[in-house]
């Protein structure tokens, strides 16, 4: 009886070391978060078809909404794009506020597969962005002129931490 207490409580000193050491760990690495403030968000979609054969980047109709920063404050801005996009090549997209480039500078969205539309998504992100109105809008383009750029359901959700 004595051995059987004694292998539970080697376990539970274990098992209370690495519990303690984890905590240590996770002490000691802390990520590295922006600055608290108040979270403000736009939400904008559309439905319509829209095509496009232009291998320079031109705005998603339906796809642009104004945020307003308050005076004094800069915000985060953080930009979801999801569309359903069929395209005969490739098709890029970027996030833009007051027609600069949100970071990433821009992505593929989609390579043509040989199949129908299909439904792609990415985050766009800006830091910093300073008081007063500004317009964030999603582009696309095709990676060449071939006749088929394709999207039809499509949101832009803007989530902004003012601080």
């Amino acid at each position: 009886m004595h051995k059987g207490i004694r292998v539970s409580l080697v376990a539970v000193a274990v098992i209370s070391a690495v519990f303690a050491a984890g905590f240590a760990v996770a002490a000691t690495v802390s990520p590295s978060f922006v600055n608290s403030g108040t979270t403000r968000y736009a939400m904008v979609s559309a439905e319509d078809a829209i095509t496009t054969q232009s291998t320079s980047f031109v705005d998603v109709p339906g796809l642009s909404s104004v945020v307003h920063i308050p005076s004094g404050k800069v915000a985060d801005l953080i930009i979801d794009f999801s569309g359903e996009i069929n395209t005969c090549d490739g098709t890029l997209g970027r996030a833009t506020i007051d027609g600069a480039a949100a970071s990433p500078s821009s992505t593929q969205l989609m390579w043509n597969l040989n199949g129908g539309a299909e439904s792609h998504a990415f985050t766009f992100y800006a830091r910093g962005v300073g008081s007063g109105s500004h317009t964030v809008t999603i582009q696309w383009a095709g990676v060449s002129s071939c006749n088929h750029q394709f999207m039809s359901a499509r949101s832009m959700i803007i989530t902004a931490n003012i601080h």
